[in-house]
């Protein structure tokens, strides 16, 4: 294996040799749908939430609260795939324009046609929402990835903070290595990981507790790199060859009760898991949860056949979830915010007759919905963009000192 990458490497490889890409990791999907999963449901259970809950119905709050942690398992997978893939590019002809184009090809159709439809097309047919009209002012942050830094209720639009976050990431990442080489990126995942740290710790104890600064904690880039940062460096770390991560599988359980533990400690002190409006998770609970989810990304790789972690990960309906995963998360909050108007809890209830089951109808219904539409929009839009990677292959390198590697790649 290559000291480093990049500029840094010492081994030569034969430019008439393409990069070798290994099989595709089943389980990584898997985990992408745990991730979507926790993601519905923190959002979908929002439809009964009560600040007055008592008992029961205040447990539920609770435990469907702790579901904004998938947000920080895609962070961490996103990271470690997202680097994984550039470890075996790097030196190879086109480097930049491949990477950046297959992303575009993958990322922007969706978004931007979300876009189009949300502000010219169904304004143009239906009228402008007057409930919108201010993300209709402030829509150009949408428009440029920078939403996360403004401070308005974007409404079914309020998801999109994690797509500036990755966008942001994407942006400069393949240049930190392109240029400082794999120890100069493990440094710079150290320094991510420590600032956001300390910019949370910062904010939480200099600033005063309201809605507003718990929120801009939550949504800054600046404040959630660590996560995607903690993956990248699990990555680098073994110079994203797949058969490496062994070596670090006899601490990851460890690691894992750890985070565990540390989250179940805040759990403890506060009644929930929620981030905010308690200062703890805001500080470190968000670093906490992304060990421990790269724990789980280092048990679930290394895993042999037949692991409860391989049949779990593996199982058929989280990697359905985790295929169409970005198609279901662009959509669902639009569908989440037409059916709360449209049907709400309580027409629901008088319909069936039983709170209970009024909000697993609407839970369970705007699920299904949300993954047939993300289906519609993978076979009808999405996909045919993808057929455009083709003319952005990774050929072979170019940069003297450069050795493929066998990496870790997953469909994204």
């Amino acid at each position: 294996m290559p000291a480093s990458i990049g500029h840094a490497g010492t081994q030569s490889a034969s430019a008439a040799h393409k990069p070798k890409r290994s099989l595709h990791i089943p389980a990584l999907d898997g985990i992408r749908g745990l991730a979507i999963l926790l993601v519905l449901i923190f959002h979908f259970s929002q439809v009964a939430y009560d600040p007055a809950a008592k008992g029961l119905q205040s447990l539920v709050q609770r435990v469907m609260g702790a579901g904004w942690v998938g947000v920080d398992l895609f962070f961490v997978l996103s990271g470690f795939l997202i680097t994984s893939i550039l470890c075996e590019a790097v030196g190879t002809k086109g480097y930049f324009k491949n990477f950046y184009a297959r992303r575009t090809l993958r990322i922007f159709p969706l978004y931007f046609g979300t876009l189009l439809v949300a502000f010219v097309i169904l304004p143009l047919v239906f009228g402008r929402d007057p409930a919108y009209e201010h993300v209709y002012k402030d829509q150009w942050a949408l428009w440029l990835y920078v939403q996360n830094f403004i401070q308005i209720d974007w409404l079914a639009f309020s998801h999109f903070w994690s797509l500036a976050v990755e966008e942001h990431f994407y942006l400069v990442w393949p240049a930190v290595l392109f240029f400082c080489g794999r120890r100069g990126a493990m440094v710079a995942c150290v320094l991510m990981i420590a600032g956001a740290l300390a910019i949370r710790i910062g904010r939480v104890t200099m600033l005063p507790s309201t809605y507003i600064n718990a929120q801009m904690t939550y949504l800054w880039t600046i404040c959630r790199m660590d996560s995607l940062a903690i993956g990248s460096l699990l990555a680098l770390a073994v110079n994203g060859i797949a058969a490496d991560l062994s070596r670090f599988r006899r601490f990851a359980p460890w690691v894992l009760l750890a985070s565990i533990a540390g989250c179940g400690a805040m759990v403890a002190k506060y009644g929930s898991f929620s981030y905010q409006p308690h200062k703890l998770i805001q500080a470190v609970g968000y670093t906490t949860v992304a060990v421990g989810a790269a724990a789980l990304l280092v048990l679930t790789i290394t895993a042999k056949p037949g692991n409860i972690l391989t049949r779990v990960f593996t199982a058929t309906s989280l990697r359905f979830l985790g295929k169409y995963s970005y198609g279901i998360y662009v959509i669902h909050s639009f569908l989440h915010h037409w059916m709360m108007h449209e049907y709400p809890l309580k027409r629901i209830q008088q319909m069936v007759g039983s709170y209970w089951l009024a909000y697993v109808v609407y839970v369970v219904t705007a699920m299904l919905l949300s993954i047939g539409l993300a289906l519609l929009s993978w076979h009808l839009y999405e996909k045919h963009f993808l057929k455009l990677k083709k003319y952005f292959e990774y050929r072979a390198p170019t940069m003297e000192g450069f050795k493929p590697n066998e990496s870790i790649v997953a469909k994204t």
